[in-house]
């Protein structure tokens, strides 16, 4: 039988079942749209994920004081709580620290602020924080008006502030722009708006939009004392070298704390890329979850197109005879 009389047969058979063909298409055309769907539907789910602790320091530690007891010597005889990182052993961890990195030096001076502005203050439940030129980096934190401060003016202490964006809705009716250059009252203090970040929401139980950010020497010399423990944070410019970066720190901060050979370390050091594994630990599970459902999804349109095919095919069977009857 001639190939061209074959196709117009199928035509006109397909023409016949119309309704059929339109399921068997659908039922193919489903199954696929269902299974490309879900794996799409898990791909932006971990991006955001990912997106989401990237904001958190992806590329980033931070160097903490240990505050259980640690040993005092080589026979751990003696035990002694570890004293608080001082302002002078984070600058000088800033200062030698020279792997490819950014470090930020900070400290939250407290929680209960009342910052003012014209006849509109907030509750007295703000936090200050003193930080440098690298803590937005290291933070994650993004400028959304204005800018960040200048070295010059973390090393000088000038009175300016970046604002977060929650304190903008409630000082400037949500108008950040109207926000910058003006001078608002911290605790009684003048502080003039250098930037608006950019809205972050709250994490590890503090909220980046309802603090005030000023330069780190300014808020020492109104809040710090001899018992002030403040943070360091180091953000590499290449995840891979977080490892070497974290074994350089390490070596660092033990000659900067004057740490013996055999002392145990009065400071820890915690990186975030522990969040980043859970994350694709889950994210590996999530997949291949979505993938079986996604096999149940297809194996179900299978089933349905090999109903119609079976259908059809019993439907033709004599059909078929008479065709090859006939030659």
């Amino acid at each position: 039988m001639p190939f061209s009389e074959i196709f117009n047969m199928a035509l006109r058979n397909i023409r016949a079942n119309m309704l059929r063909a339109i399921l068997t298409l659908l039922i193919i055309a489903f199954g696929i749209m269902a299974l490309v769907g879900i794996l799409t539907a898990i791909d932006a789910i971990a991006y955001s994920l990912n997106d989401n602790f990237s904001g958190l320091g992806a590329n980033s530690f931070s160097i903490n004081r240990k505050w259980e007891e640690v040993h005092s010597n080589k026979r751990g005889r003696r035990q002694k709580v570890a004293e608080p990182i001082s302002f002078d052993q984070a600058q000088e961890f800033k200062d030698r620290f020279v792997y490819p990195a950014k470090v930020s030096v900070s400290f939250w001076a407290n929680n209960l602020s009342t910052i003012k502005y014209a006849d509109k203050k907030t509750n007295p439940n703000i936090g200050l924080v003193g930080i440098n030129e690298n803590y937005f980096d290291a933070k994650g934190l993004e400028i959304e008006y204005g800018r960040g401060f200048s070295r010059t003016e973390i090393d000088d202490g000038q009175a300016k502030c970046v604002l977060g964006r929650e304190l903008v809705r409630i000082l400037f009716n949500d108008q950040p722009d109207k926000a910058l250059d003006q001078v608002i009252s911290v605790n009684g203090e003048r502080y003039r708006v250098i930037g608006v970040l950019k809205k972050k929401g709250a994490a590890m139980g503090s909220s980046n939009d309802r603090a005030v950010y000023a330069p780190i020497i300014n808020i020492k010399g109104r809040y710090g004392t001899n018992d002030t423990d403040y943070d360091i944070m180091v953000s590499v410019y290449n995840s891979v070298d977080i490892e070497t970066a974290k074994a350089e720190a390490t070596g660092l901060f033990r000659q900067i704390r004057g740490l013996r050979p055999g002392e145990d370390e009065d400071f820890e050091i915690f990186a975030s890329d522990s969040l980043i594994a859970i994350l694709k630990e889950n994210t590996t599970t999530l997949r291949l979850a979505t993938v079986a459902i996604g096999l149940m999804t297809l194996l179900g349109a299978a089933i349905g197109l090999m109903n119609i095919m079976l259908v059809s095919v019993t439907e033709r069977t004599r059909e078929i005879r008479i065709y090859k009857a006939l030659g």
